[in-house]
Formats: C-alpha cells, structure tokens, sequence
C-alpha cells in the first residue's frame, strides 16, 4: 500500500457510539481518519439515528434494538450501562440468535454495499468473532477496552467462540502491558501480534482554564456511569467523612436500573451534592474546567479517557490504582503531586469489592482528596499528557493499519 493512499475503514461497535468509552473512542477515530473512506455498523434503539461529520448517511449501518427482530434494548458491555441495555448474560438461545443474525445481515450489506480494506473492531467479545469467523480473510484488527476481558472471566459459556475469532485478528490493540498480558494469557494470542496504543484525548475541548479558578468550596467531579463497580457508592460514602462546608460534589453521568437509583437518592438528599445527567463532551470540558479535583473510584477500568480528559483541563486527579494505569500514565505524572492513588479493595467477580474493605478503602478516598485539595499544582502538570492527544494515537494505529494492508495485498 503506498504511503499516502486512501483506506476503506468499516468500524464495527455492537452497542451506541458516543455513550460510553469505547464509543467516544470511536467518534475520536471516525474524526482523525478524515481523508479515508469511512463506513458504520453499529448497535442503537430503534428511535435513534446515527451521525457523523465524517460519514455518508449511505454508509451507516445500523442495527436496530427494541423491534419486532430484537425485541430488547442494545446490548451492552457493561453489566450497568449509561442506557437501557440487555446484559450478555440475559441473552438465552433465542435472543442470541436474533442478535447475531441482525449484525450478520448488516454485516453482509455493508461488505456488499461498501467493500471494506480493512475492519476495525471494537470489543474482543462476540462481535468481534462474529466478523472474523465470518470473513476470515479480510484484514481486521480489533481494539481492548477491557470489559471484553471481564466478560470473558464471567461469561465462561461463551469463551470457546469469542476466542475461536479473536485469535485469527490481524492486530490487536491494547490500552496498556498489563492489558497486553492479559490478552495473551485468557485469548492465547500472540505477543509480537499486539500493539500498546494507550487511549486519547481531544486538544479542542479539554484544555485548561484560562484562570486559575478560586471559590470558598473544593469542587470535586466525578464522570461515568452510575453504578457500584465504578465505586460511586464509595465516593458518596467518602464525600460524608468531608467538611461540607469547604467541599462540593458533582457527578456527571448517567445510569439505569436499582443501583442508579440508589445512586440519585442519595445524592440527593446530600448537601452539597449535585447531578449533571448526560452531558456533550463540550460542556464535560466546560465542567471540569471549573471544578478543582477529579475523582475516580472505579473497581475496574480499562484505560478510562476521562482521566485523559480531566488531566488535560488541569485538573488533579484522585484515582484507584488501577492494574495498568501507572504504567500507562508514565513516571513523571505518577511521581508528581498531581495524582493520588487509593489502594483497591480485595475485589470478587473482577469488579465486586469485598464489603468489609470498603471501610478503609472509603477513609482512604477521602484522606487522599484532603491531600490533593491542600496542594500546589506542577505549573508543566498538562505537558506531561501531550503525547496522549488522539491526533498522536490515531498517526500510531494508522501506521499499523497500512502496515497490515501491505503485508495482505503481497499475499494476494
């Protein structure tokens, strides 16, 4: 493949863009692959339409969920998504079907219609298989975002198929070793075949406050989903144990079910605690900029681009330590004053902390928010991130999709 020549990319998602991590990801990759021929498929309730700057209405491929032909909601990564979803493990045989015949039909169209170089994956869990074992010599790399992992160690009926695809990938991103390490151990992939390509953020809406902000109350912000494994139970629980007259709460974010319930409930009836909802990644930047901590008490995270997006508008950051994380932020953020780690909980189930460690892991959240709120940030705290900027992260992925195409046109 020459060096400067155009791609036919299909990128592949089996639940919403946008709404969660993996789908902010792949708008991120959508906008910095401009220049190339871009194609859709991907999950959605029947009401939602899908769009982008940067493709042709022609060249979206939705399935659609809540329908005579899946009659359930999306179904999602996470056990608690920011929407009404079908958990995998709720699928039975029938459901299964369904679902895989949907994105088999729109899979057959999009090849038929669009006729891809190249696919780009999201997730190494069903879908991902689905396409591989479908079109096996078409090249396709896939990108972990770790919940295809913890579905993998839970879901234990459905490894022998997600696995059977997943090892015949061209590529594989990860977001950090530790995550490389873990995709060879559980997928039994091989090493030389995986690339560390970390995760991005986008330069034109998160950057820092023009001014540094003052006001009598620490402004603590939270991001993400509503749910117990993001450990926001613990963050209420944290937040009791603080002054509130120098502290003040904001969760942005959404959730469904009991737990984001409960969630609300207590927020609620907390002084000085506020919810946001869902919000666009312009106004999130807005937010940050004028909230003075980020925290972020998740039991379990692939590479979460909100620490990213944080960072990037200043802000210092409160956050579990999570397997990988370190390595992927670098030396110099993780020695400096700007980021606190909390050691986690004895975890069951992957993301199910042991009750009686939340008491200290709870003290220990709000110990190391009192540290951060009586320090002076690094003046080159932002420079320390630069080179996670998605521009950089797109150039390193593109480079292997053109080595990928190269190798499988010499075959041909």
């Amino acid at each position: 493949m020459q060096k400067n020549s155009k791609m036919k990319i299909l990128h592949v998602l089996a639940q919403q863009p946008g709404r969660t991590g993996s789908g902010v990801f792949l708008n991120s990759l959508l906008t910095h692959a401009a220049g190339n021929k871009q194609a859709l498929i991907a999950g959605v309730p029947k009401d939602r339409q899908i769009s982008h700057p940067n493709l042709n209405q022609k060249n979206i491929f939705p399935v659609y969920f809540e329908t005579p032909q899946l009659p359930f909601p999306v179904v999602g990564m996470s056990d608690q998504m920011p929407y009404n979803s079908t958990r995998y493990s709720d699928l039975d045989d029938e459901m299964l079907a369904r679902w895989k015949s949907a994105f088999l039909e729109q899979l057959y169209i999009a090849m038929e219609k669009f006729k891809p170089d190249i696919v780009l994956c999201h997730h190494l869990w069903l879908l991902t298989s689905l396409c591989k074992q479908t079109y096996p010599k078409l090249p396709m790399l896939a990108f972990c975002h770790g919940t295809g992992l913890r579905q993998l160690n839970k879901l234990t009926n459905y490894r022998q198929f997600v696995v059977h695809g997943c090892q015949k990938l061209e590529r594989i991103f990860a977001l950090s070793h530790f995550q490389k390490e873990q995709i060879i151990l559980h997928y039994q992939y091989p090493s030389d075949k995986i690339v560390v390509l970390g995760s991005g953020y986008n330069l034109d809406l998160f950057y820092p406050p023009l001014k540094q902000r003052k006001g009598k109350t620490t402004k603590l912000v939270y991001c993400g989903k509503l749910a117990a494994a993001k450990g926001v139970f613990s963050l209420l629980q944290a937040f009791q144990k603080l002054d509130k007259n120098l502290f003040e709460l904001h969760l942005v974010g959404s959730g469904t079910g009991q737990e984001a319930n409960q969630i609300r409930q207590i927020a609620k009836s907390t002084k000085n605690v506020y919810l946001h909802g869902v919000v666009s990644q312009k106004k999130l930047g807005d937010i940050f900029r004028c909230c003075d901590i980020f925290v972020l008490p998740s039991f379990y995270e692939g590479l979460s681009l909100v620490i990213l997006e944080a960072m990037a508008c200043g802000l210092p950051v409160v956050v579990s330590r999570l397997p990988g994380l370190q390595e992927w932020l670098g030396k110099n953020l993780c020695n400096s004053e700007n980021i606190k780690f909390v050691p986690l909980p004895r975890l069951e189930n992957v993301d199910k902390p042991v009750a009686a460690d939340l008491p200290e892991y709870e003290n220990n959240l709000a110990k190391a928010i009192k540290e951060v709120a009586n320090i002076q940030l690094s003046s080159h705290f932002t420079d320390f991130i630069q080179d996670k900027s998605w521009h950089n992260i797109y150039q390193k992925a593109e480079m292997v999709m053109k080595a990928v195409l190269e190798k499988s046109e010499k075959h041909l």
